[in-house]
């Protein structure tokens, strides 16, 4: 008979194992297609209203845990931001983010973050930074 109630056991253990990994696993099928439809949002988005100053939006992808825009800047202003503190750095990209008020920030799932990276047209790092969303 214990035998028995170990079998069970096991089995029902398994039973729930399995439904647990396919939660999870339909879970993050779910916050990844919320990325992509978000970074497809800020993709159109940045066609619409194109970066000025020759800055230029490389690739939106979706990420991990939110979705990056990357920037290529030309190679005057990026030796004027990386002659700036870190802060300043990371402030001078700014004008890249989403403002706080645009309905991507409503599209991402809970918890996900947009975070913005810039490189020279040489391809040096600029700076990076993650962008300030709603409160």
């Amino acid at each position: 008979m214990g035998k028995v109630v170990a079998v069970v056991a096991v089995l029902g253990i398994a039973g729930l194992m399995g439904g647990l990994y396919a939660f999870l696993q339909w879970q993050d099928r779910k916050t990844q297609e919320q990325l992509a439809v978000a970074a497809e949002w800020l993709m159109v988005r940045n066609e619409r209203l194109p970066m000025t100053d020759g800055w230029k939006v490389n690739a939106v992808q979706p990420r991990d845990r939110g979705v990056e825009i990357r920037l290529v800047v030309p190679e005057d202003q990026a030796a004027a931001i990386l002659g700036k503190p870190p802060a300043s750095r990371r402030a001078a990209l700014n004008p890249g983010c989403p403002h706080t008020a645009e309905a991507v920030w409503g599209l991402l799932p809970e918890g996900a973050l947009i975070s913005i990276s810039a490189v020279s047209v040489s391809g040096k790092p600029v700076a990076s930074a993650i962008c300030s969303g709603p409160s």
